[in-house]
């Protein structure tokens, strides 16, 4: 016989996870723009524009993610 899912609520844990990967996009973008601005980068600076670019990146793919799928971050959203 097949299993059936049951489809569990999340956790508080797991909200705070969301909202926090939400609330980081601003903070990515300005690390972004900060890192971007400097005339002559070093290459620390450097390594550190890329990784805020790829966290910026991953963050706004998995909040997309995170507002496609999840129903109710649908129904938050339509409230706000």
């Amino acid at each position: 016989m097949l299993k059936q899912s049951v489809e569990r609520a999340p956790t508080p844990m797991q909200h705070l996870v969301r909202w926090g990967d939400i609330l980081a996009i601003p903070g990515f973008t300005l690390l972004v723009w900060h890192f971007a601005s400097i005339p002559e980068r070093t290459l620390f600076e450097t390594v550190l524009l890329l990784f805020s670019i790829g966290g910026l990146i991953a963050d706004l793919a998995f909040t997309t993610h995170y507002l496609h799928t999840d129903t109710n971050a649908r129904a938050a959203l339509r409230r706000l």
